[in-house]
């Protein structure tokens, strides 16, 4: 597997002046995402910081990986042990940021990334820092979010929420800290076998112990707003509607287009009386009228 470019060259280039090594991972059919999010990389000024890394297809190489995992998530899992194995070659001391192609990113990605990497290194450990996840369907997880963001809103200052007790999925943009790709090469070599996703073998690791993981709020990064996906096939409403409520953690979320959104897919839904008690008294914890007890 090898990078888009001479991986060595580039990255001695930027390993003064830059905290950690950027990689796209793309599969060679996927030329479309590819040139959208390098044009995005181009207009943020950050595309000379990210590599393209060929990622794996799943479906031309599942005949040699017996297991219950379904050829996109085979593929995922394999492109990130071929990435780390690269990663590792090169002998940079360096974080590393894995970034899907359909990831976008914030405007002032470049210095905020920066920003967070600085104030991971100053806590006591972490392994795996992520810039967005999908978000449980928790009011206890949610109100941790938001009061967060509400925070960043008054100091400008990111907050890293620690993954251990959060249901989170998805590792569409994720940092592994320098000191432990090693780690975490060994923790996932093979284990593709077990026919759990990378995503959800990774939080088990978390929620177990054995990595130490967080995330930035409010989001650094989202998801392009897209109903069809290399990994998942077409996306059904009820996965859309995840989607809308995890872009909506963005820093730079478009509130208004999402809820419009929001009320394009939910419309014509039902609730039971009792479910519909439960969303009220929910909706209600969440308002400015909510009084702690």
């Amino acid at each position: 597997m090898r990078p888009h470019r001479s991986a060595k060259r580039s990255s001695a280039r930027r390993s003064d002046a830059s905290a950690y090594r950027g990689v796209f991972i793309n599969l060679a059919r996927s030329t479309r995402r590819r040139a959208t999010l390098v044009r995005h990389l181009k207009e943020i000024g950050v595309v000379s910081r990210y590599e393209r890394f060929e990622a794996v297809d799943g479906r031309a190489v599942a005949a040699r990986f017996p297991t219950e995992l379904d050829p996109g998530n085979l593929g995922i899992w394999l492109t990130h042990e071929a990435l780390l194995r690269t990663h590792r070659s090169l002998g940079l001391d360096l974080h590393l940021h894995i970034l899907e192609d359909d990831t976008v990113l914030a405007k002032r990605a470049r210095q905020k990334f920066e920003q967070v990497l600085s104030q991971a290194d100053a806590l006591s450990s972490w392994d795996l820092l992520f810039t967005d996840i999908f978000v449980p369907l928790s009011v206890q997880t949610f109100r941790v979010f938001v009061e967060n963001i509400d925070r960043h809103a008054q100091s400008g200052r990111h907050a890293l929420v620690d993954l251990a007790s959060i249901g989170f999925a998805s590792c569409c943009s994720m940092f592994v800290n320098k000191r432990s790709v090693a780690k975490y090469a060994r923790l996932i070599r093979g284990n593709w076998a077990l026919g759990m996703p990378l995503d959800l073998f990774i939080r088990q690791l978390v929620h177990q112990g054995a990595l130490r993981a967080y995330v930035t709020v409010p989001f650094l990064t989202s998801i392009a707003d897209s109903v069809q996906s290399d990994v998942r096939g077409r996306t059904d409403r009820s996965r859309q509607v995840c989607d809308v409520l995890r872009r909506g953690l963005f820093e730079e979320a478009d509130h208004p287009a999402l809820l419009a959104r929001m009320r394009a897919l939910t419309k014509g839904a039902r609730l039971s009386d009792r479910a519909a008690l439960f969303v009220k008294a929910e909706s209600f914890s969440l308002s400015d009228q909510w009084t702690p007890f």
